[in-house]
């Protein structure tokens, strides 16, 4: 009589290991989409300081904020074209970001730019 040799996995095998991949995955993407998010303002941001930047440069050249106008956006919904002298500490160009929350971010006058 030969011994038969049992191969594969058994159910209870495969359900432990579908409830373990389940319950990492309830984890992970509540936590992925978190990142995401962050990740949208964090590039409005960038974009907006940069954005910053060059109108501090064209206006200390030449001061006509008028002419200003901002980039066609990419990582932020919309751009505030900003009016006025630049002043350090007070707020002098915004962005919103195109996360879900619509964050503003905001520079001031000395390029300093924060988010909320």
């Amino acid at each position: 009589m030969k011994k038969q040799i049992q191969q594969g996995f058994t159910l209870i095998e495969l359900m432990i290991v579908v409830a373990i991949i389940g319950i990492l995955a309830a984890v992970a993407i509540p936590a992925y989409q978190d990142y995401v998010e962050q990740s949208r303002v964090d590039s409005c941001l960038a974009e907006l300081k940069a954005q910053t930047n060059n109108w501090l440069i064209e206006y200390s050249q030449d001061s006509d904020v008028a002419n200003l106008t901002p980039a066609v956006p990419g990582a932020c919904e919309s751009i505030a074209v900003p009016t006025g002298a630049p002043a350090a500490g007070s707020e002098w160009s915004t962005a919103e970001a195109k996360d879900t929350a619509k964050t503003t971010v905001s520079c001031d006058g000395s390029g300093t730019c924060s988010k909320p």
